[in-house]
């Protein structure tokens, strides 16, 4: 079965409760755009720490200061969007292992060019998976609606297909109306934001009850 990533968008002791009760474990802390404080940050990575939880944090490229600290911090798996060039990826990657050899970095594909590098992408020590950003990819594609399914490019599934063959967990963001179609079955993770979305095999009603 895939990995399933939530992002809560708004942390809580009492929502991630609720949430692993659902069956989630692995939840993705976005920090672009500084939308959480230091203090959100700290308690989510040591909350998560003391209930078996996963954590994901999704940092872009240009904020390297703050990769680094949050590598120093324990954090071990990172989503890195916003890199231009892969020569811009591998020195994101080089300096995060510095503070961690541990560290993992699943890179963001938001552009035709970087989908075409995956290859390239696939050879970089440190770089555990790729993770499709539809709406820059679609955009950049010339796709209209990157939310009907019909519309998404085929050449993400190819490349899809290309990453794991060379050994990279593969990952996109999923709605709900795309449950079930053939899209899901192509990926490794399923990233999920909560306000769209619901649980692994549940339905939305559920999630308020």
């Amino acid at each position: 079965m895939p990995e399933q990533w939530i992002n809560p968008v708004a942390w809580s002791p009492r929502l991630v409760a609720q949430l692993m009760a659902k069956g989630w474990r692995t939840f993705q802390l976005d920090l672009e755009g500084g939308l959480h404080s230091a203090e959100t940050i700290a308690w989510a990575i040591d909350h998560l720490r003391a209930c078996a939880g996963e954590l994901v944090v999704r940092v872009p490229a240009d904020d390297l200061p703050l990769l680094r600290k949050l590598a120093r911090l324990g954090c071990r798996r990172f989503m890195v969007p916003g890199f231009s060039s892969i020569g811009e990826l591998q020195a994101v990657v080089r300096s995060v292992r510095e503070c961690s050899d541990e560290a993992r970095i699943v890179a963001m594909v938001e552009t035709a060019a970087l989908m075409d590098a995956i290859a390239t992408i696939a050879r970089i020590e440190g770089v555990s998976g790729v993770h499709f950003g539809l709406v820059d990819l679609c955009r950049d594609m010339g796709v209209d609606d990157w939310r009907d399914v019909d519309q998404l490019p085929r050449e993400v599934i190819a490349h899809a297909g290309e990453a794991r063959t060379r050994g990279l967990a593969v990952g996109t963001y999923m709605l709900p109306p795309w449950r079930d179609t053939h899209w899901p079955r192509h990926f490794d993770v399923h990233s999920y934001v909560l306000s769209e979305f619901a649980l692994p095999e549940v339905s939305a009603s559920q999630l308020s009850q």
